[in-house]
């Protein structure tokens, strides 16, 4: 799991190890030279040392080009085959491994070379067929950060408590935004990668992977990722949650009830707040679902409130709810669903970025990266999903793993492990990390960008009509018929619409009658018993008035 535990890299060694299938990359301790590799007619004889200039090798060179944004490409970016593995190894055979800068935006291919090594294979599955991209879902998202944090300012006293806590004070530096705009979302959701474990998600956006791993979420939330405290789920105890509620099931409605409520300030307030905020923010379940027990024991003690590492906790929820949206759509799209993440593809792929966020130039450079840019202001709620298609289009300039700035790296170093090392022979989500992160090169999956971009095939009425309209722009009569055919399909439009209208208003209409009806017959009702009433009213005064005279006389 990236940021847990850590995995060991499989040392060098100074023998080559045998294998059946294509050779792979062993670097021998002996050999360190760097040497590029020989005519081809040249392979499997002994090589000769060659000379450096300086006491600096040629892959020496090659690394620190590609530390300044200038990877070799070719030959020059080849790493040597150590001899005995040339001897023992089958022929190997050549790959194409198309290499692009991160700090470039050349959308050329013709820039990727043969190389002699072989770059991780493509995935075999991923959740959906790429005949779904096209297709819209809305994401409903259950965590309600703007309202929750508004409620909590208004608490002049508690919020200090939640500015000045290490994580939790990142969601009150957020740009005020009403709505999260989560189509991008959805549209990395649609190119999910089938994979085993739960140690990351992997998405796969024209032919290129991308991570979203612990450090992924780190960097972009800021919230604590180290391991779990000891007997973590023992912490606190239920005496507040039972003092207030008692033993009965506890949603966050019930919360902010009581929250509203306690108009005092107090140390209960504070832990209400904190539970009202837990429940709303890091767990983000449905407001009418039972809250998780762990967090109505932990706001017992506010100190472990402090120290746990909620960032752990955020990260394995995000990946068993990506894992349950998955097999709950089963590779359909649907027309809604409910996902609650910080997955955010606007900073892994720039052209996304540009179009779609801007920077705020305030942001401190200790905040994580969701307090540092926002979405250009728009009338509209949310980004159409061609629009977004549009805007990165067929671009391989994409970031598969998030690099940290120099102040990011401080904010890292202070909320995570070291990223651990990766086996280039484990799973398919360590080969793909050694490749990434060990050779520091990109990965490209021809196939896979190939069927990317035919899948986006999008049948709108407005890009119907705007072709119509150029195709007879020449023409006042093709002018007058396209006009005459809009206006047909609008008064069709209008008269469903109104047909719509009528039936409801006739509908309730129907009811209106039916209750002055019934109103009515009550009325007629009620005039009948007060006419007997009345009447017995009568009968009774008038045999009081005999009475009376009887006992007179």
């Amino acid at each position: 799991m990236a940021g847990r535990g850590g995995k060991t890299k499989s040392g060098r060694s100074s023998r080559a190890q045998k294998s059946d299938g294509p050779a792979v990359e062993v670097l021998s301790e002996e050999n360190t030279s760097d040497d590029l590799p020989e005519h081809p007619s040249k392979r499997g004889q002994k090589r000769s040392r060659p000379a450096t200039r300086g006491g600096v090798s040629s892959r020496t060179r090659a690394r620190k080009a590609v530390s300044y944004g200038n990877e070799p490409v070719g030959d020059d970016a080849v790493e040597e085959e150590s001899p005995r593995v040339q001897k023992e190894s089958a022929p190997m055979r050549d790959t194409n491994v198309a290499s692009f800068s991160l700090d470039t935006e050349s959308e050329d291919m013709s820039a990727a070379v043969s190389s002699k090594e072989s770059q991780p294979s493509q995935p075999l599955e991923l959740y959906f067929k790429s005949t779904e991209y096209p297709k819209t879902c809305k994401i409903q998202s259950k965590c309600k950060l703007k309202d929750t944090v508004d409620l909590i300012k208004g608490l002049k006293e508690e919020v200090a408590w939640f500015t000045s806590h290490p994580q939790f004070c990142h969601f009150f530096h957020m740009p005020d935004e009403e709505f999260r705009k989560l189509q991008g979302m959805w549209m990395l959701l649609l190119r999910t990668i089938k994979i085993e474990g739960e140690d990351a998600a992997w998405f796969g956006v024209n032919g290129v992977p991308i991570r979203y791993s612990m450090r992924e979420h780190a960097l972009i939330s800021g919230l604590d990722c180290h391991e779990y405290p000891r007997r973590y789920l023992e912490l606190g105890s239920t005496k507040f949650v039972e003092y207030y509620f008692g033993k009965k099931r506890i949603t966050i409605l019930n919360v902010e009830q009581k929250l509203r409520s306690m108009k005092q300030p107090c140390i209960d307030r504070l832990k209400m707040a904190v539970l009202f905020f837990l429940g709303r923010v890091i767990r983000g379940g449905k407001d009418s679902g039972p809250l998780d027990p762990f967090i109505l024991r932990i706001v017992e003690n506010l100190d472990d409130c402090i120290d746990f590492p909620w960032g752990r906790l955020t990260f394995e929820e995000a990946i068993k709810e990506l894992k349950h949206v998955m097999k709950r759509l089963d590779g359909e799209v649907t027309t809604a669903t409910s996902f609650n993440g910080f997955i955010i593809p606007l900073e892994c792929i720039p052209k996304l970025g540009k179009k779609f966020r801007i920077s705020l130039p305030g942001a401190s450079g200790d905040c994580p990266r969701m307090c540092k840019s926002r979405f250009i202001h728009t009338s509209m709620k949310g980004y159409p999903l061609e629009d977004i298609y549009d805007a990165f289009g067929n671009t391989k300039t994409i970031h598969s793993v998030l690099v940290p700035t120099v102040d990011e790296q401080t904010l890292l170093a202070r909320i995570i492990d070291p990223e651990p090392e990766y086996h280039r022979e484990g799973s398919k989500s360590d080969r793909w990390n050694h490749w990434l992160n060990v050779k520091q090169k990109k990965i490209w999956w021809k196939e896979l960008y190939e069927s990317d971009i035919a899948a986006r095939v999008f049948t709108k009425k407005k890009d119907k009509e705007k072709v119509m309209i150029e195709a007879g722009s020449s023409s006042n009569v093709g002018m007058e018929s396209i006009l005459k055919g809009l206006e047909e399909r609008m008064v069709k439009v209008m008269e469903e619409g109104f047909s719509g209208i009528n039936l409801t208003v006739d509908t309730k209409l129907e009811a209106m009658y039916w209750t002055l009806d019934e109103l009515e017959k009550s009325q007629r009702v009620l005039k009948a018993k007060y006419k007997k009433i009345e009447k017995r009213l009568a009968s009774i005064e008038e045999e009081k008035g005999h009475e009376d005279v009887e006992f007179r006389q």
